[in-house]
């Protein structure tokens, strides 16, 4: 399954895997979903390297506080809508 190309991109955006088949497993599911969505933060940051070079930009987030669980994406490629 790992194969299934839905969890390389699973991977490379920071999710987790989360596949239910009974109504009490997509409301756990769900629960869990909301809990951790009440939990997280939106960093943001503006690059110093050119809007648009077509090259993968790493991201590497660290938190100085024991107990937390830092969940990101590896990095991104710039788009378009990263110029403006």
């Amino acid at each position: 399954m790992y194969d299934n190309l839905l969890y390389k991109y699973i991977a490379a955006t920071g999710g987790t895997p989360d596949s239910e088949s009974n109504l009490n497993g997509i409301e756990k599911s769900y629960a869990h979903i909301a809990e951790e969505a009440r939990t997280q933060y939106t960093l943001g940051y503006y690059s110093h390297q050119p809007s648009i070079d077509g090259k993968f930009r790493k991201i590497d987030v660290r938190v100085d506080r024991p107990g937390l669980e830092v969940i990101a994406k590896t990095g991104y490629y710039p788009s378009a809508q990263d110029a403006h």
